[in-house]
């Protein structure tokens, strides 16, 4: 595969089990004790790779149950009503075989008792003959707390997590009096961010304190990669929902109207990008009355309409983070 950075030690491992790059600082945080533990899919053909890599450097791993992903279209009816992570469950270690999209889901943290704890609420909604079994919010609050994430953000998560209802960003956006990098969450699905949850507010002190003790312990294992996380954080973006945000390279200018390089989306999954092209045409943009202002040297070129798309809210702001 491609390397974004130069890996080394438990990291380059961690990548060359795993197939990707996510989550990386996340592990290192499990390490350090920052959060209590942590789930992950592993490639089922990897799998004891990566259980003796756990093990030689201490930390827990639970199973949860052998995943076959799906893909988008293959979901069974009502699939807007569950999380995006879709898949065939099947019992451990029955299920497991060599196929790419074969996968094992697992908890993973420094102690059996934090790892025991959550796995009993780390489960994902359930579709058997065609009806789902959806999780209680309960459970939502526990799997939170067991993950180590501060309460505060778990109980604005439980309150702001229905995609059709709320927009959590731009929620958390309006509670804030200024964007801290250390809360920024959009490059969740990337290497380059200290945190995985979705703040109350972009200045959670309780956040903040994650980030910076989770780069502190990054620092340990490899210092250009903690620095690369810290300038990657500290830029413009574009939000419109949870799975859709866009880093816009080069920016400058206040919060009505940007200039950018190049826009790169860094949400979720593919199918939520929608504004790619039209910003490709331009280099500035404005945000007014849920409508993006796509500008090129001074000239409109496109709008953007935003609306309740696929069942997701869509609220587009821009972010400056400091």
């Amino acid at each position: 595969m491609n390397y974004s950075h130069p890996w080394k030690g438990l990291l380059k491992e961690l990548v060359d089990i795993r197939l990707n790059e996510a989550l990386l600082t996340q592990y290192v945080a499990a390490l350090a004790g920052v959060r209590r533990a942590l789930d992950d899919w592993i490639p089922a053909r990897h799998f004891d790779r990566f259980t003796e890599l756990m093990s030689a450097h201490g930390l827990v791993v639970e199973v949860d149950c052998v995943f076959k992903r799906l893909d988008w279209q293959e979901a069974a009816s009502g699939k807007e009503l569950a999380p995006t992570t879709r898949a065939v469950g099947a019992r451990y270690p029955d299920g497991l075989d060599d196929a790419p999209g074969t996968e094992v889901h697992v908890i993973v943290s420094s102690r059996s008792d934090w790892a025991a704890e959550t796995l009993k609420s780390g489960w994902y909604p359930i579709f058997v003959n065609g009806r789902m079994v959806r999780k209680p919010q309960v459970d939502h609050k526990w799997l939170g707390l067991a993950f180590g994430y501060p309460e505060c953000c778990v109980e604005f998560f439980i309150g702001h997590n229905d995609w059709p209802r709320f927009n959590t960003l731009a929620d958390a956006a309006r509670a804030s009096s200024k964007l801290r990098w250390q809360a920024n969450c959009l490059l969740k699905n990337s290497p380059w961010t200290p945190m995985f949850h979705m703040p109350c507010s972009f200045d959670c002190p309780a956040t903040v304190e994650y980030s910076e003790r989770t780069l502190a312990a990054v620092e340990g294992f490899d210092p250009a990669y903690a620095e690369q996380i810290r300038a990657s954080l500290k830029q413009y973006f574009l939000m419109i929902s949870e799975g859709q945000s866009y880093v816009l390279a080069g920016a400058s200018g206040g919060a009505g109207r940007v200039a950018y390089r190049k826009a790169v989306f860094v949400g979720s999954h593919a199918q939520y990008d929608r504004i790619s092209r039209p910003l490709d045409r331009g280099n500035e943009l404005s945000v007014e009355d849920g409508v993006v202002f796509i500008w090129k040297d001074g000239e409109l070129v496109e709008t953007f309409e935003t609306d309740c798309h696929r069942g997701i809210i869509e609220a587009p702001i821009i972010l400056r983070f400091e």
